[in-house]
């Protein structure tokens, strides 16, 4: 998959704009995905608030290296 440069910028700048707001990323993600996949709730047992921080973590990660991406595999798993 090729990201333009200006894809990676309007994902940087879309995922600062989530960081402001955080606190809801777990609370609103979580319930969509298990309404849209019910199947994958068992994934998932620890408390959302913890959920929701790896979450944030883990996309933070994957912003911060749009330009490796090649590199990310390995470290998200």
């Amino acid at each position: 998959m090729i990201i333009t440069q200006e894809q990676k910028k309007l994902i940087k700048e879309s995922w600062s704009f989530l960081l402001r707001h955080s606190s809801l990323l777990g609370q609103e993600f979580y319930p969509r995905l298990f309404e849209e996949l019910p199947e994958s709730r068992h994934l998932f047992s620890v408390d959302p608030r913890e959920q929701g921080q790896k979450l944030k973590s883990v996309i933070t990660l994957i912003v911060t290296k749009l330009d490796k991406l090649e590199n990310l595999e390995q470290e998200v798993q």
